[in-house]
């Protein structure tokens, strides 16, 4: 009885939320690739983006994993994912204009 109770927590935690946030950054931080006349679109599409995966971090990350003491998975699933759509839309920035 207790596996499906879990298994909706399990989904979510391990599954859902570490999908999301690296998906949401990864496509926000590197659309620019592949694309010559509308990386400026792409750069603002990708800022739009990262801002929203920080906003998901901030509201589910911060207030619930990182005070309720899983600050590994906070850095992993939420502060990882932020720092490489940041880099990805640094190096569009230099390389696409």
């Amino acid at each position: 009885m207790t596996f499906w109770v879990s298994l909706p927590k399990f989904f979510i935690d391990y599954i859902a939320a570490p999908g999301m946030a690296w998906a949401a950054s990864l496509l926000g931080g590197f659309d620019w690739i592949g694309r010559t006349s509308e990386v400026n679109r792409s750069l603002f599409g990708g800022v739009v983006m990262l801002l929203i995966v920080s906003a998901m971090a901030y509201q589910t990350g911060y207030k619930g994993f990182y005070r309720a003491g899983r600050k590994g998975y906070f850095y992993v699933v939420f502060v990882a994912p932020i720092v490489v759509g940041s880099v990805g839309l640094l190096v569009g920035l230099l390389l696409g204009s």
